[in-house]
């Protein structure tokens, strides 16, 4: 049942800061409600009778509480409420947190003030998605200790990224590599052109001339160094980083030496390997009843009338003799039955067994 919840709540969660962008925020929780009961319905005996009903009950408050987009959010709930059923797999909910963070991404472009809900749903969509992909052995707080480790290093290394990047020396060298890639395209152009100039072309060709600025214009403004507060910034953001991230590492320790999930099912731990045959390449061991027959196969082998890979005894005579002869009952007594197997049973499977078919007469 969770994945279905993670799984409609990805469909239609984008549409509750869309409401009340558009003016029909009194209408929030309508799609919500209708995709819930409409989960609810889907599952019972009567929801031939129930579903329409509910759905044409969502629209209409949808409508009182928010005009027209909140019936069409009440009919899209309704709609991805009936559908959230069996168990989503991982690439269909990565496919809905994307459809999440394309229309927020949209609302943001439109209304800049609503960059929180971006950071928000990642989150939250992230957390449902772990959520959903618990797996059934694995209790719920083994899970979140270690998601929450992960995170805990996740946001140590944010921390130091931010304070190296946003307080540290490297926006200061911004000029300086400017001059440096501007020299070096300059250079590159004005090597290639007067490499044309001296091909003969048949005509004339126009070189255009590269105006050089002066050596005073557009200088960039000489590097300065990080001084103050700045530094103290940094290293002061880069202490605490490095902090965190030690204590998620710790933390990650402990989770992974307490992880204990219940074991699965006996049928998912089943070992799957062939398993030799104990008389290959031990042909002594191979006797009487046995080593007659493997003699007669091989026999066949050389007359390109051996048996098939899968192919028993019994099926091979009836295939190529088109009947059962008492050789195979012999055989079958000593391989399966577990009767005593003699010399004198050896001897009765030789005489007994059928000569070789002629082929058919050619022309």
């Amino acid at each position: 049942m969770r994945q279905r919840i993670v799984s409609l709540v990805l469909e239609i969660g984008w549409m509750v800061p869309w409401l009340i962008a558009l003016g029909a925020g009194a209408s929030w929780w309508v799609p919500i409600l209708s995709g819930l009961a409409l989960v609810v319905i889907s599952t019972s005996r009567r929801r031939g009778t129930f579903g329409p009903l509910a759905v044409l009950a969502g629209v209409a408050i949808g409508y009182l509480m928010g005009s027209g987009f909140g019936a069409v959010a009440a009919g899209i709930g309704a709609w991805r409420g009936w559908a959230a059923h069996g168990r989503p797999t991982r690439s269909g909910l990565l496919g809905r947190l994307v459809v999440v963070l394309i229309a927020l991404s949209a609302l943001v472009i439109w209304h800049p003030n609503w960059w929180p809900v971006l950071p928000a749903s990642l989150i939250l969509a992230v957390a449902g998605m772990a959520e959903a992909s618990r797996p059934p052995g694995v209790g719920s707080e083994e899970w979140w200790s270690l998601g929450s480790a992960f995170g805990l290093v996740s946001l140590g290394a944010a921390l130091v990224v931010y304070g190296l990047a946003f307080w540290g020396p490297w926006k200061h060298l911004a000029g300086p590599l400017n001059a440096v890639l501007a020299f070096a395209i300059g250079l590159i152009s004005d090597t290639i052109v007067r490499l044309l100039s001296r091909i003969h072309f048949h005509g004339h060709l126009h070189i255009p001339k590269i105006q050089r600025s002066s050596a005073n214009a557009h200088r960039p403004p000489p590097p300065r160094l990080v001084a103050g507060h700045h530094l103290v910034w940094v290293i002061l953001i880069a202490v605490v980083g490095a902090i965190v991230v030690t204590l998620g590492v710790w933390w990650i320790s402990r989770a992974l030496a307490n992880w204990n999930p219940k074991p699965a099912e006996d049928e998912e731990r089943l070992e799957r390997r062939r398993v030799g045959d104990p008389y290959r390449g031990h042909p002594g061991r191979v006797r009487f009843t046995r080593r007659v027959v493997r003699v007669r196969l091989k026999s066949a082998v050389r007359r390109q009338k051996g048996a098939s890979p899968n192919e028993t005894l019994r099926e091979w005579f009836r295939r190529v003799h088109h009947e059962v002869p008492s050789p195979v009952t012999l055989y079958e007594e000593v391989r399966y039955g577990g009767v005593r197997d003699t010399a004198e049973r050896a001897r009765r499977t030789h005489r007994q067994w059928p000569p070789e078919p002629q082929p058919p007469p050619k022309g």
